[in-house]
């Protein structure tokens, strides 16, 4: 007999398992289809950041960023693992604009957030003894407050939350057709390896970010009425430790950061480029290599040499077109369609930011709800809604790191630091009654243990030695070559 689900979500994005969390804790049952890896696409390939977007102020994009920077203070304090804020400077240039209009902008920004004393607009001297990264150039800078957050593991959250709640999370399951039957949908995947299954769902969601519009041809059977266009974000990741994040403006008017990234190096992006090629292999070109290092290196009193580069990646950002705007004047904010074939309703998905993913969920619930004549779909959470892993405040953090120093004292103690960004309160999951460093198996790669990683592949869809370096642990920056081969061989990769 054919499995029947209330929900059917395509995309395994942080918009698809934010929308399966949101729906488990309502207590639908849900199929998520992921037909790489979760957040294997544009999720994992953001800037990293919880903001409202400063430069979004300048389109007059106030909602927008209200609703973001409400957004942001909201997950800062439920999820103190993988987020927390992070002070920026913002070098003055008077060249590019009035310092009257930067702190117009800034305390625009500080109300929008409603909380005074979150942000900062004051000026400060920018001196090498002040602050030894920026050239001699820029001797007045004006600090703020933002928020960082780790991307993928996000994504990672949202999918075994929604899971612990009963939601279906299938990865390298392709979504391969959807017809509509009787007010609801059929529904065929197919897992790799594996035969075609075939399921029915009353709903169908389509939250492929920028696959959005192929996978919403395929059903609706005809050409999808929204115009969306394909931008590219690319970034680099450089061996250097900076003391807090910088926001630069260059003369083209693109933003550029430079951020704290896993200790001991710096994150630096993004850009904003059409992408016209396939998304399936979506790469930092030599030519944003260059942008970007030229950019950094009008503010940097040490220039970035392209031999510090130690990562590079990018994203494709899908975005609603918009007559007249260009890549950077286009709005980040989201929108839904909704496909009725005679009652068969499937939402899709196009745009949104990391920080808003929730909100995305929230209202793209409400939208299913307006357009169907069943019960009220947007009802509350049945269930704990704590993310996994937290379930502490913020301020919390260093009794946190007591607790787990107290319990497992034979963890070296960069181990223990980097479990906390990751995991929070999971850490005891994953080590359980441990009480000698020989209780977690060897250090594989870096300090990624063979307990850890016999923990995400059971509980986070963990697969190949890139689902675990890249996007659940970040230990690819630490990793040797012989170190990466000996984790394939103990997954079993060819």
């Amino acid at each position: 007999m054919q499995q029947r689900y209330d929900f059917t979500i395509v995309g395994g994005g942080i918009n698809g398992c934010s929308l399966a969390r949101e729906l488990s804790g309502r207590g639908h049952k849900v199929l998520l289809l992921e037909k790489n890896d979760l957040g294997s696409a544009t999720s994992s390939a953001s800037t990293k950041l919880l903001h409202g977007g400063l430069r979004y102020l300048e389109n007059y994009e106030f909602s927008m960023v209200r609703k973001s920077l409400l957004e942001r203070d909201y997950l800062v304090e439920r999820l103190p693992h993988i987020a927390w804020p992070m002070t920026f400077t913002l070098p003055f240039d008077k060249k590019l604009r009035s310092e009257f209009m930067l702190r117009a902008g800034l305390g625009l920004y500080n109300m929008l957030a409603g909380n005074l004393s979150k942000i900062w607009v004051s000026p400060r001297s920018m001196t090498p003894q002040t602050d030894p990264f920026i050239g001699d150039n820029f001797n007045l800078g004006f600090d703020y407050q933002d928020a960082w957050v780790d991307d993928s593991r996000l994504v990672f959250l949202c999918a075994r939350h929604a899971a612990d709640m009963g939601a279906d999370i299938k990865t390298r399951s392709c979504f391969v057709s959807s017809k509509p039957h009787n007010g609801s949908w059929h529904v065929c995947y197919q897992s790799t390896g594996q035969d075609e299954v075939e399921v029915y769902s009353k709903f169908l969601i389509n939250a492929s970010g920028g696959w959005v519009s192929d996978n919403a041809e395929q059903i609706e059977r005809r050409d999808f009425e929204k115009n969306v266009s394909w931008v590219r974000g690319s970034h680099l990741i450089i061996k250097r430790s900076l003391d807090h994040a910088y926001i630069f403006q260059l003369a083209d008017k693109r933003i550029m950061f430079a951020l704290p990234y896993e200790q001991h190096f710096a994150l630096l992006g993004t850009t904003d480029v059409t992408h016209h090629s396939a998304l399936d292999a979506v790469h930092c070109s030599k030519e944003e290599r260059q942008y970007i290092l030229d950019g950094m290196n009008l503010f940097f009193a040490q220039p970035i040499m392209e031999d510090e580069i130690c990562h590079d990646f990018a994203g494709v950002r899908t975005l609603m077109h918009q007559k007249g705007k260009n890549n950077s004047t286009a709005s980040r904010d989201y929108e839904f369609h909704i496909s009725d074939q005679n009652g068969s309703i499937c939402l899709h998905v196009i745009g949104g930011k990391i920080t808003t993913f929730r909100r995305l969920a929230l209202d793209a619930i409400k939208q299913l709800s307006q357009h169907t004549k069943l019960t009220k779909i947007d009802g509350p959470w049945i269930k704990d809604e704590t993310f996994p892993g937290a379930g502490y405040h913020p301020s919390q953090k260093n009794d946190l790191r007591q607790q787990i120093v107290g319990r497992y004292s034979f963890l070296p103690l960069t181990l223990v630091d980097r479990m906390m960004r990751q995991q929070g309160m999971r850490v005891f999951d994953i080590f359980g009654d441990a009480s000698c460093i020989e209780d977690i198996g060897d250090l594989m790669v870096g300090d990624l243990s063979l307990r850890e990683i016999d923990y995400l592949q059971h509980n986070e869809w963990a697969y190949t030695s890139e689902d675990i370096l890249y996007r659940r642990t970040k230990q690819y920056l630490q990793a040797t070559q012989n170190a990466k081969m000996s984790l394939k061989k103990y997954l079993g990769e060819d």
